[in-house]
């Protein structure tokens, strides 16, 4: 199910955190609301996904916008006999299509969900399950990390958060294919 052990990206171990660490009622005041996320056949993954974001320095906001996107996607793949993170995959078009056909019927908005769907979906598939790849459009989020010494060192690895090496990388971007 989830990566036992050390993750390539960091270095963080989440099955043994997970219990010590109440991280759900970091982010949701209602006992309520966390014993459905833990009783959910998902409880797990999902709090091994919410661990990951945290140690990640994600933001409340994010955090508040997926997981109830997560939570009702493994109540979707429930209902259609799902009972394992490794299943879940199968799942996902399926649920990107009601989710999107949900939000035209409520709203009658032709505007299509489907990337806010998916993304949250497929980005916790990621972080639970070894060797899940993500759809979409691929991004460098450092190109020039080998190449200019000041964003080697601007990485989450030294204690900047995610987007501080991919803001002074932006401006240089333009730059990208003149090095070869």
């Amino acid at each position: 199910m989830a990566h036992n052990g050390w993750q390539a990206d960091g270095g963080y171990f989440i099955s043994s955190v997970r219990r010590e660490v109440a991280m759900l009622e970091k982010y949701f005041a209602k006992p309520s609301t966390v014993d459905r996320l833990r009783s959910s056949w998902m409880g797990a993954a999902i709090e091994d996904y919410v661990v990951w974001l945290a140690a990640h320095d994600y933001k409340e906001r994010y955090v508040w916008s997926r997981v109830p996107i997560i939570f009702a996607f493994g109540e979707f793949a429930a209902t259609r006999g799902v009972t394992r993170v490794e299943d879940l995959p199968a799942q996902v078009d399926a649920f990107v299509e009601y989710r999107v056909a949900l939000h035209q019927e409520h709203t009658g908005s032709n505007r299509s969900m489907a990337n806010e769907v998916r993304g949250p979906v497929e980005h916790m598939l990621s972080v639970v399950l070894a060797g899940f790849e993500q759809t979409g459009r691929r991004r460098n989020l450092h190109p020039f990390a080998e190449t200019v010494p000041l964003l080697r060192v601007s990485c989450p690895g030294a204690g900047h958060s995610p987007s501080h090496g991919a803001r002074l990388s932006h401006p240089l971007g333009s730059f990208r294919n003149l090095s070869s």
